[in-house]
């Protein structure tokens, strides 16, 4: 049972807090993508429950297809909140940047999962041209939408970043820990009251 609720108000769905060390499984979340749940005889993995196994992303750099299914199951993913058009968005990138590098020549499983508020489709493309790490489509803002409800994320640039084998969130403040650590020494950046 997952440690949070979903209040309907009228046309809106508003998720309460949810202690950190609590995971963000289906249960607590509104169906994926709006699509009706089937029974399945796999089981998903926590980042599919939380992005919806039929979500499609992308490699930024590549734009070759990447299941929810093929990302980490264990490590750490960060869900990264931005735009192109986000001047604080553009001056976090460099250190998400080295971060990221930094974990993945260390062997160590971090991805990150890029859902953008991006104005039209060329600015989509050009902040995503050279971005190592996966996103969703230019056309896909409901995933977004439902993931910053979820997560409680105001504001762009966020990172949320996630236990990839049990979907518990490590730390709301990814943004916060990143930028005072871009080298990434205290990788995987728990929040003050999570275990490590």
């Amino acid at each position: 049972m997952c440690a949070s609720e979903v209040l309907n108000i009228g046309a809106s769905t508003v998720q309460k807090q949810r202690p950190h060390d609590a995971p963000l499984c289906a249960q607590s979340l509104p169906t994926p993508l709006g699509a009706e749940v089937a029974h399945q005889e796999t089981i998903a993995t926590p980042l599919q429950e939380i992005l919806g196994a039929d979500t499609r992303l992308m490699r930024c750099s590549t734009g070759a297809s990447v299941a929810p299914a093929n990302l980490p199951t264990s490590g750490v993913v960060g869900i990264f909140f931005c735009a192109h058009w986000c001047p604080p968005c553009k001056r976090f990138m460099p250190s998400l940047l080295e971060a990221y590098d930094s974990v993945r020549a260390a062997g160590k499983e971090f991805e990150v999962v890029m859902l953008p508020a991006d104005r039209n489709e060329t600015e989509f493309r050009e902040h995503c041209s050279t971005l190592p790490w996966v996103t969703t489509s230019f056309k896909d803002r409901r995933l977004m939408m439902q993931l910053m409800g979820r997560l409680g994320v105001g504001g762009f640039p966020s990172l949320v970043l996630l236990d990839a084998s049990t979907g518990h969130v490590l730390s709301t403040e990814g943004r916060k820990a990143v930028t005072a650590d871009p080298s990434a020494a205290a990788f995987p950046w728990h929040a003050p009251s999570s275990p490590p």
